[in-house]
C-alpha cells in the first residue's frame, strides 16, 4: 500500500501559530515613517454633480496635513481629460459611498475629524438602480461623463460553447456597457423536436464577499522615487502592472509586498492600491488606507446581481435538442462583469446542437463589479 507523506495525514497549517497567538501582522498593522492616515469623505447620493469641495475647515484641524481630490492625483487620464479608475469621483459621484475626497493625517482620529468638516456641494442627478432600469432606452446615461467599460474580464476564460455572432443584432440601450450573442444551429428547430422543455429563471442579488479584513493598502516610498505596496490582495502581479500604469511608472519601479490576508474570496483582486499609490505620489509621504466596515460595504466591489433565463429541450432519450439563455449581468458604475464568461460556460458544459445565447452587461449608479469565490 502507497504510504503518503501528506494525502490523508494532519498536516500543520505553516501560518497557525502566528495567528493564532495574534503575533502575525497584517497591512494595518504596518508603520512607517513619515506616514500620514487617509479617511475618505464619500458621496451620500447615488448619482450626484460636485460643484465645490471646501476643505478649510479640514485644513484647521490639528493633525491634518493635506485633502485630496481627483484633480490632485498624478494618475493617466482617458480621451476626456477623467482620471482613470481610481474610485475617486471627478465632478460626479455614481454610487453612494463612492470617495469625493481623502483626508491624510498624522494620525486616525486626526483624519476622522477632518472628514467630519468637508463641506461638498452637491446637485443631484437621476439614479438608474435597477437590471430593468438599465435595459430601459429611455432611461438616462448613469453617468454624464462617459467612460469607456473595462473588457479585462471578457477575454479570461475559452471554451468549446459556441460561435460568436461577428455582428450583434440587438439594440443597445445607453446603459448596457457590454453585450454577448452565441449562436449554433436552429434553436426553433431543436425545439420542436423535444420532447419535454423546461424553462426557468434564476436571480441573484449583490453578495458582499463577508471577509474579516477590510480593503487595506499601505504605499511606501523609496528614496529614488520607486513605491512599495504593502496590501491585502489575491493578485500581487495584477496589482503591480495596474499600479504602475496608473501612476505612469515602469513595473520595474514598483514593489508589491502581499501580506497576510484576512479573506478575500474573490473581493481582493486591485480596488485600491492605484488610488493609495496616486494619493502617496501626490502627498510625496507614505500614506495608509484602511476601510472601515462601511466603507468596505458602499465602496468595495461585491460580486454583481444578475438574471438568467434558460430555455431547454430534450428527448425522452436524455439527449439535449436545444438551448436558449438570456443573461443580464449588473455591473455596477464600471463596466468589467463576468457576463460573457457565464454566458460562454452556460452553453459550454453540454453539447447542444441548437443553442441561442443572449447576454447583456448593464450600468447602474453602484459599485463597481467584483467576484464572489468564482467569476459568474
Amino acid at each position: 500500500m502507497t504510504s503518503y507523506s501528506a494525502v490523508g495525514q494532519r498536516v500543520r497549517r505553516i501560518d497557525a501559530p502566528a495567528k493564532l497567538t495574534g503575533q502575525e501582522r497584517f497591512t494595518g498593522d504596518l508603520r512607517v515613517p513619515g506616514m500620514l492616515y487617509a479617511r475618505p469623505v464619500t458621496s451620500p447620493y447615488a448619482h450626484a454633480r460636485i460643484r465645490g469641495i471646501d476643505a478649510g475647515r479640514a485644513l484647521q484641524v490639528p493633525g491634518v496635513v493635506r485633502v485630496v481630490t481627483a484633480d490632485d492625483l498624478p494618475v493617466a487620464r482617458d480621451a476626456n481629460g477623467m482620471p482613470v479608475k481610481v474610485l475617486m469621483a471627478a465632478g460626479e459621484a455614481v454610487y453612494a459611498g463612492q470617495f469625493v475626497a481623502l483626508v491624510l493625517a498624522e494620525s486616525d482620529a486626526a483624519a476622522q475629524d477632518g472628514v467630519a468638516v468637508v463641506e461638498v456641494d452637491y446637485e443631484p442627478l437621476p439614479v438608474v438602480a435597477t437590471l430593468d432600469a438599465a435595459l430601459d432606452p429611455s432611461s438616462p446615461h448613469i453617468r454624464e461623463t462617459r467612460q469607456q467599460a473595462n473588457a479585462e474580464e471578457a477575454g479570461m476564460h475559452n471554451t468549446d460553447a459556441a460561435i460568436e455572432a461577428e455582428e450583434n443584432d440587438q439594440f443597445l440601450p445607453a446603459n448596457v456597457s457590454n453585450s454577448a450573442h452565441f449562436t449554433r444551429g436552429d434553436v426553433a428547430a431543436g425545439f420542436a423536436s423535444a420532447d419535454e422543455i423546461v424553462e426557468l429563471t434564476v436571480e441573484s442579488l449583490t453578495v458582499h464577499q463577508g471577509y474579516m479584513e477590510p480593503q487595506v493598502c499601505l504605499v511606501d516610498i523609496e528614496p529614488l522615487g520607486d513605491l512599495t505596496v504593502y496590501t491585502s490582495t489575491q493578485a500581487a502581479f495584477y496589482c503591480r502592472t495596474k499600479v504602475a500604469e496608473t501612476v505612469g511608472l515602469a513595473t520595474q519601479r514598483i514593489k508589491v509586498v502581499p501580506m497576510p490576508v484576512g479573506g478575500g474570496f474573490g473581493g481582493k483582486f486591485v480596488l485600491i492600491e492605484p488610488l493609495v499609490a496616486a494619493t502617496a505620489l501626490a502627498a510625496r509621504r507614505p500614506v495608509l488606507l484602511q476601510y472601515s466596515r462601511m466603507d468596505d460595504f458602499l465602496a468595495g466591489n461585491p460580486a454583481p446581481d444578475c438574471r438568467i433565463r434558460v430555455k431547454l429541450g430534450a428527448t425522452l432519450d436524455g439527449d439535449f435538442t436545444a438551448l436558449e439563455g438570456n443573461l443580464v449581468f449588473d455591473t455596477g458604475s464600471s463596466g468589467g462583469s463576468p457576463m460573457q464568461i457565464a454566458a460562454i460556460l452556460l452553453g459550454g458544459y453540454y453539447r447542444f446542437p441548437n443553442l441561442e445565447i443572449r447576454g447583456s452587461e448593464v450600468l447602474t449608479n453602484k459599485p463597481g463589479a467584483g467576484a464572489y469565490r468564482a467569476p459568474g
